[in-house]
């Protein structure tokens, strides 16, 4: 089995050679010609930390640092047209192409940092971007579940014994959905051990579940709650409202992040229009673009968005066979610090080009998952 450094100078040496022998750039230009979506990426972010904020309790695949954030800014700018969604959404909903490499920069989730890392950045090379706001969470000292997980799992706060016992007490008391019984026992350690396996497994989940799980491992790891709600990580929206003024736009990720595809009917009608109605009564504009929690989505929860009013919808998953680009499903490339930088650490352009082409491929050779 190749050892996991090995496997990233491997991918840096045929980044490397596929960026500066001219390769990645013909391969845009086929993909201008045969891909729906034409010339464009959109990419995804979440975080803006400073050096000093990394600790491990952070999500790996969450965030970028202002140090490779500005690199990035910068060789966006030289080597791409950097335009807004809404210049990106005018050119699909004409069933045209770009005529030159494009970029449209997006946030999700509405994380503080983007106002005080990423927004000066971004002003410094008069870039546009969209964040997507859950507006539950925002001018709140709420913190996301999820994150509140990895925060007792990286710390290693949580032993396998504990968990078993969670879980053990919560299938007995009837409590976790009995579909799910045989999967969380068998794979206790796996939840543990493996970076992310339990969350995504929770993902799955309806948010009553995730909550309880949650609740219950706190107190058996006796975490103070009080004391994890401390600061608030999220935007104000008197932040918004600054940002809405200066080339920063604004959309929904709905109220509470949860799954959609998770919900009734009328649960995701909810998600979809209080979460809308919320931001254009701050901001004072109009909210036609919608970003998918997790990316999940299906057939009810797009007939659901376009019935909201919004134009526009994100996931994060690329349909291969898709002949015609689907605006209710727009494809989103996930960035974070990992995968942009070399062994050292530092800004790798062959690699950030490697990431944000091949993510438009159905051969993976990236490394991501």
């Amino acid at each position: 089995m190749i050892q996991p450094s090995m496997k990233r100078s491997l991918i840096s040496c045929v980044a490397a050679l596929l960026y500066y022998s001219g390769i990645i750039y013909l391969y845009e230009l086929v993909c201008n010609l045969s891909s729906p979506e034409g010339n464009v990426r959109i990419l995804m972010y979440h975080r803006v930390l400073q050096n000093t904020d990394v600790t491990k309790d952070f999500q790996q695949g969450l965030f970028v640092t202002q140090k490779i954030f500005d690199e990035q800014l910068l060789f966006l700018s030289q080597n791409y047209n950097v335009i807004s969604l809404e210049q990106a959404y005018n050119v699909f909903k004409t069933d045209n192409k770009f005529s030159r490499r494009t970029v449209v920069i997006t946030f999700d989730d509405g994380w503080g940092d983007n106002y005080t890392n990423a927004y000066p950045i971004l002003k410094k090379y008069k870039l546009p971007a969209t964040i997507f706001l859950t507006t539950d969470f925002i001018d709140t000292n709420q913190m996301y579940w999820f994150y509140q997980l990895a925060y007792i799992l990286n710390d290693s706060l949580l032993s396998e014994s504990d968990l078993k016992t969670v879980i053990t007490d919560l299938i007995e008391d009837e409590k976790i959905p009995e579909e799910y019984h045989a999967y969380m026992l068998e794979n206790i350690s796996n939840f543990i051990n493996i970076d992310f396996y339990f969350i995504s497994f929770l993902k799955n989940l309806k948010m009553n579940h995730i909550k309880l799980i949650l609740s219950k491992i706190m107190l058996i790891c006796q975490i103070d709650v009080d004391k994890m709600y401390m600061r608030s990580l999220n935007l104000t929206w008197k932040q918004v409202k600054e940002m809405s003024q200066n080339n920063i736009s604004f959309g929904s990720h709905g109220k509470s992040h949860q799954i959609m595809t998770t919900l009734s009917q009328d649960e995701i009608i909810a998600e979809l229009s209080e979460s809308k109605n919320m931001i254009e009564d701050k901001i004072e504009k109009n909210i036609t673009f919608y970003a998918y929690p997790n990316g999940n989505h299906n057939t009810l929860v797009k007939d659901e968005v376009k019935s909201a009013g919004y134009t526009c919808a994100l996931t994060t998953s690329k349909n291969m066979q898709e002949e015609k680009i689907d605006i209710f499903s727009l494809h989103r490339i996930g960035i974070h610090q990992g995968m942009t930088v070399n062994k050292h650490g530092n800004f790798s352009k062959s690699l950030f080009s490697l990431k944000t082409n091949m993510a438009n491929s159905k051969y993976n050779i990236t490394g991501e998952q």
